[in-house]
C-alpha cells in the first residue's frame, strides 16, 4: 500500500510556474500535504497575482534559505513518502504516480527522473549531466527527488560527517549529499516526455549557470569519494 505523500515545492525565481505545478500536484493519489517553500525575497504574492489553494501550506518570510532547506523539513515528516520538486520542471500527476510506485517497490532508495553520472575525463572528475528518459542507476539526482524521511535524516548525519554544521552551509550541492548518503545509488526512471521550463537554461535565473557552480560541485564529489575510501570495509 502506498504511503501518504508529502510534496515539497520550492519557489525561487520562477513564480509564474507555481500555479500550474500546484494544480497538477493536487491531483496526485495519496497526497496528504503540499508545502510551498518560498525562497524569493519578495514573497510569492508580490511576484504574481495568485491565490494559493487552501490545501497548500505556505512557508516564506522573504528569506532565501537555499534549496537544502527542504531536505531539513523532509527529515521531520515521519511515516510519509516525500517528493521534492524544483520550480522549472512540470511533471504530470500520472508521472508522479509512476514515481510513487517505484518508491513503494524500493523505499530504501532515492528515486527521480533526471540526474548525473560521475566520470573521469582527461584525468579530471566530471559530472556528466542532463541524463533522463532512462531506467538506470545514477550517481546524482537533480530536480526531482522521492525518498523517505529516514533517508533525509541519514543525509543530515552524512553532511555533519563531512564537516557541514547545518544545511545552510551546503549551498548548491544538497542534491549531491542526498544522492551519496544512502547505501545504494539513486534510481532514475523513464516516466515519458518531460515538460521543461525554458528558464531552466536562462542566465540569471538558472542557479546551475552561476559562476563557480560546477567547480563547487566537482570539489564536493571528490571530497565525498575520498571520505568513502577512508571508511572501514563492512565485515
Amino acid at each position: 500500500m502506498d504511503q501518504p505523500l508529502c510534496i515539497l515545492l520550492t519557489n525561487y525565481k520562477r513564480p509564474q510556474n507555481i500555479p500550474n505545478i500546484i494544480n497538477e500536484c493536487l491531483k496526485v493519489k495519496n497526497l496528504e500535504q503540499l508545502i510551498l517553500i518560498d525562497n524569493s525575497k519578495f514573497g510569492l504574492a508580490k511576484q504574481i497575482d495568485y491565490q494559493l489553494p487552501s490545501e497548500v501550506v505556505y512557508m516564506g518570510d522573504g528569506i532565501n534559505r537555499g534549496a537544502s532547506y527542504r531536505f531539513s523539513i523532509a527529515a521531520s515528516l515521519r511515516g510519509k513518502a516525500v517528493l521534492c520538486l524544483d520550480d522549472d520542471l512540470f511533471l504530470s500527476a500520472e508521472q508522479i504516480g509512476l514515481l510513487q510506485a517505484k518508491f513503494t517497490e524500493q523505499p530504501n532508495r532515492m528515486h527521480g527522473v533526471w540526474g548525473q553520472k560521475v566520470v573521469t575525463k582527461y584525468k579530471q572528475l566530471v559530472l556528466a549531466g542532463g541524463l533522463y528518459g532512462q531506467n538506470t542507476e545514477l550517481d546524482i539526482l537533480n530536480r526531482v527527488y522521492m525518498f523517505s524521511p529516514y533517508y533525509a535524516e541519514q543525509a543530515q548525519v552524512f553532511a555533519k560527517n563531512l564537516g557541514f554544521n547545518s544545511w545552510s552551509e551546503i549551498g548548491p550541492t544538497d542534491d549531491i549529499l542526498m544522492s551519496y548518503s544512502g547505501g545504494n545509488k539513486p534510481l532514475c526512471h523513464d516516466v515519458g516526455a518531460i515538460q521543461d521550463c525554458p528558464s531552466s537554461n536562462a542566465p540569471g535565473v538558472a542557479v546551475w549557470m552561476s559562476k563557480g557552480f560546477h567547480k563547487i560541485r566537482s570539489q564536493l564529489v571528490s571530497r565525498i569519494l575520498e571520505y568513502k575510501r577512508k571508511q572501514p570495509l563492512e565485515s
